[in-house]
């Protein structure tokens, strides 16, 4: 079974067909927070607790892992979206230099599928681009599709932490195919036309449900 699953990937890059999906845990290796822990340091500044993906919290306001998204907007409404965003980027730029990385990104750019999608906001897989002779267009927002010129593409399809365009909460979602027009209906288009190979991804991570809702 391995073989032909190795078999049929090997085919699918040799046809331009292969798109790599990247999610949060792939960041968890160069020591950034995944979903979960994000949602945890907005509820912890809002004296609010949020179940783990085990369900698992302690007696005090609380909120299902499912409803991750409420808890940052709640944090936007009361604080405002300067300290909002400033949270956010405090918590995706602290790279911890004392864990043993797992190396992720190297090996993703030397098997070069067609384009990678990601749901994250980090710069970690700009920063791996920029040593490739052969640079991916990196699409942060609707105006870069439309300008890209190479055949590879990074789509941050959630935006992009230094531009402040990110998605992560519940209005963020509400409003995204507004937004996002042009990559939403191209991600699309690659989920029903190629092989996806994700990354870092937990098919019970409530952002993994939302994408292919």
């Amino acid at each position: 079974m391995e073989k032909l699953i190795l078999d049929n990937l090997k085919d699918e890059l040799n046809n331009n067909k292969l798109v790599a999906f990247v999610g949060a845990g792939a960041s968890c290796n160069y020591g950034l927070p995944d979903w979960y822990s994000l949602t945890k340091t907005f509820a912890s500044e809002l004296n609010m607790t949020v179940k783990d993906e085990h369900g698992k919290t302690s007696p005090k306001t609380s909120f299902s892992s499912d409803d991750y998204i409420i808890i940052p907007l709640h944090y936007k409404n009361k604080f405002g979206t300067r300290k909002y965003k400033q949270l956010v980027r405090n918590e995706l730029t602290k790279i911890d230099t004392t864990i043993k990385k797992i190396e992720v990104y190297n090996p993703l750019f030397e098997i070069k599928p067609q384009h990678i999608i990601t749901t994250n906001f980090d710069d970690l897989l700009e920063k791996e681009n920029d040593k490739l002779i052969d640079r991916y267009d990196v699409i942060k927002c609707d105006k870069d599709l439309a300008k890209a010129k190479n055949n590879n593409y990074i789509v941050k399809m959630h935006g992009d932490l230094k531009k402040g365009n990110f998605v992560l909460n519940e209005e963020d979602y509400l409003n995204y195919s507004n937004k996002f027009k042009l990559i939403d209906n191209f991600v699309k288009s690659l989920c029903a036309t190629h092989t996806l190979l994700f990354i870092g991804f937990s098919f019970a991570d409530p952002n993994f449900k939302k994408i292919f809702h």
